[in-house]
């Protein structure tokens, strides 16, 4: 199976014209290669470095930046009084997988992905680790907007 040149180093979603078509057409491509229909592929993401088992199109982006927390590479953290309202965060691998593979994550929250701080259109939705509820994370407004917007 031949691996892409083009997605074997990260992606900055916000070089991209329009990023949903990116993540449609990976979406495509993940169910061509799975031999699945489209609507029985899942979104997933990790965080860390760590690879999504059976993803065949995985893909690591750059370049989000985070508000309403901070992220300390290990989950989401409270902000502090002196952060900056929208910070910089580590890259994530994102891919399509068969849901039939997928067992649920405990201390996950799915964060939206905007494509800029105003949050007038939602890109996708991304899980990020956390501690604590996710109900907490999801009150405090916490989103990840793409950069250079």
């Amino acid at each position: 199976e031949h691996s892409s040149t083009l997605l074997s180093s990260p992606v900055d979603l916000s070089d991209l014209m329009n990023p949903g078509v990116f993540l449609n057409a990976l979406r495509q491509e993940s169910a061509r290669r799975l031999g699945q229909p489209i609507n029985d592929l899942v979104f997933m993401s990790q965080w860390g470095g760590s690879t999504i088992k059976k993803a065949v199109c995985p893909v690591m982006i750059e370049g989000l930046m985070i508000e309403g927390a901070l992220y300390d590479g290990n989950s989401l953290v409270e902000c502090q009084r002196d952060s900056p309202s929208c910070s910089p965060i580590s890259n994530c691998t994102i891919a399509w997988v068969a849901a039939n593979d997928v067992r649920k994550q405990s201390g996950m929250v799915d964060i939206p992905l905007y494509y800029s701080s105003e949050r007038e259109k939602q890109v996708t939705a991304i899980s990020m680790p956390c501690n604590g509820s996710p109900d907490h994370w999801k009150l405090k407004s916490v989103a990840l907007v793409l950069k250079n917007q």
